[in-house]
């Protein structure tokens, strides 16, 4: 009897001590994100939105009396996931983390997903990747921004409606960019469009001016990009030949209007969140040298606060409850509402912008 006293006793004793631990340990988030290459703008804007929201939690008591560390790797993950394996086997050498922002773009994604599925100890969130295959591979992988998939059948049906009947489609082997022109194209032939030309090359091509010249060949009426990695390049060598074609784009970031130079102004594009202009303001605040801020920063700092209203309400870390609540929550974010569906992708409403002045700006506010 005495030796089941004193059994109970250091066990209790060992609950209090971890505990105790826990409370003093900051609570650490790996940050999968890709930090350089053509995706490194959306890893940065994930990174430092999620980083304006540890920050407005730590000047509190943090999370549960836990104050927030962010621990990021590069994924640089464009073209290739190998890196984002590299990146996310690197943090789980940490056993202090058990939740994750990232990865920044698809193949970072389609890497990630079925090691993430196998470590169900885990919860991951992806900022800004729009794959459906990302979130369907584990009930512990979420997508905060939404799939690009009803963005690029909206743009088809955007084609027909301005009477852009004979459309071009600038792909690529990239699998994101591969999925959008698919859909795009399937969306656009249904409802009676014509495709002149299906461009799929490899992404990793930066002398275009022969595909451009094959897209014009093709004498369409519009050219629907899917490409994000080439697109500004692209966009340059349609200009350079003397083109004027609309350009209708499932996503337009900062890098690719940069590398346009000007060529992407007026170019239109659809998207399924922005931030709020509260958002807008507090980011600028933080981080002065940020002249664009688009949609991407504000839902880093949303999955943060996904992560941290989940806990809080849970009255825990472990995930397994925190994921439960993250199922059943309805938020309201600054990049927008946010509910997941029952596979973990966020429903997201589209929007269409155009490109102004090397800007994203709504198109009913444009055309008023």
């Amino acid at each position: 009897m005495r030796m089941f006293y004193l059994v109970c006793l250091v066990w209790n004793a060992s609950l209090c001590f971890y505990d105790t631990a826990q409370a003093d340990s900051p609570w650490k988030i790996g940050m999968v994100l890709c930090l350089s290459g053509e995706c490194a703008f959306d890893g940065h804007g994930a990174l430092k939105g999620a980083q304006l929201a540890a920050d407005e939690l730590n000047k509190g008591e943090g999370v549960l009396g836990r104050k927030i560390q962010l621990v990021p790797e590069d994924t640089a993950e464009a073209v290739s996931g190998a890196k984002a394996v590299s990146a996310f086997q690197k943090l789980l050498l940490d056993p202090e983390i058990k939740y994750f922002i990232g990865p920044s773009w698809t193949p970072g994604g389609l890497a990630l997903a079925p090691l993430a599925a196998r470590r169900p100890d885990l919860i991951i969130t992806s900022p800004s990747l729009g794959a459906a295959e990302f979130h369907k591979a584990g009930d512990n992988i979420f997508n905060a921004r939404g799939v690009d998939e009803s963005a690029s059948r909206a743009l088809a049906r955007l084609a027909i409606d301005k009477g852009w009947l004979r459309v071009a489609i600038w792909s690529s082997q990239q699998p994101w960019e591969q999925a959008q022109g698919n859909f795009f194209e399937a969306e656009f032939k249904k409802i009676g469009g014509e495709v002149t030309l299906k461009i799929e090359g490899l992404p990793t091509i930066t002398q275009l001016k022969t595909e451009a010249a094959k897209v014009l060949a093709s004498k369409p009426q519009a050219v629907f990009f899917s490409i994000v990695v080439q697109q500004g390049i692209a966009a340059k060598a349609l200009r350079q030949l003397g083109s004027n074609l609309p350009i209708i784009a499932t996503y337009i970031g900062q890098t690719g209007i940069k590398e346009a130079q000007g060529a992407l102004e007026g170019a239109l594009m659809c998207t399924i969140a922005n931030a709020s202009p509260s958002f807008v303001e507090r980011f600028k605040n933080a981080y002065p040298e940020e002249k664009a801020v688009e949609a991407i920063p504000a839902i880093g700092y949303d999955a943060l606060m996904m992560y941290a209203k989940a806990v809080t309400t849970a009255g825990s870390f472990e995930t397994a409850k925190v994921g439960h609540e993250l199922r059943r929550m309805n938020y309201k974010g600054e990049s927008g509402s946010i509910k997941f569906d029952s596979e973990g992708g966020a429903i997201r409403e589209t929007q269409f912008m155009l490109i102004v002045s090397d800007k994203q700006a709504p198109l009913e506010l444009v055309s008023e």
